[in-house]
């Protein structure tokens, strides 16, 4: 979701019921986004109610950093 500049609340229905289905086997979902999308997802409350915020990372002109990071969060 690096290159998006926002998301529609289709959108954020497809993320919902991704979330679930990761969640029912032991996955979880974590990305890497723009920040007018972090913002978004902040305003929204999406990013606490629904993905957790500690798992929404933004994107950065570093390529791969907001990964790393998700890796980082995912093995601490």
């Amino acid at each position: 979701m690096r290159a998006q500049e926002g998301i529609g609340s289709t959108f954020v229905t497809v993320l919902e019921h991704y979330q679930q289905q990761l969640k029912a086997c032991g996955g979880k979902l974590m990305d890497g986004v723009n920040p007018k999308v972090k913002r978004q997802l902040d305003r929204t409350e999406t990013a606490s109610d629904l993905l957790g915020a500690e798992k929404v990372f933004v994107a950065t002109t570093t390529l791969e950093a907001s990964t790393k990071a998700a890796y980082d969060a995912v093995q601490r």
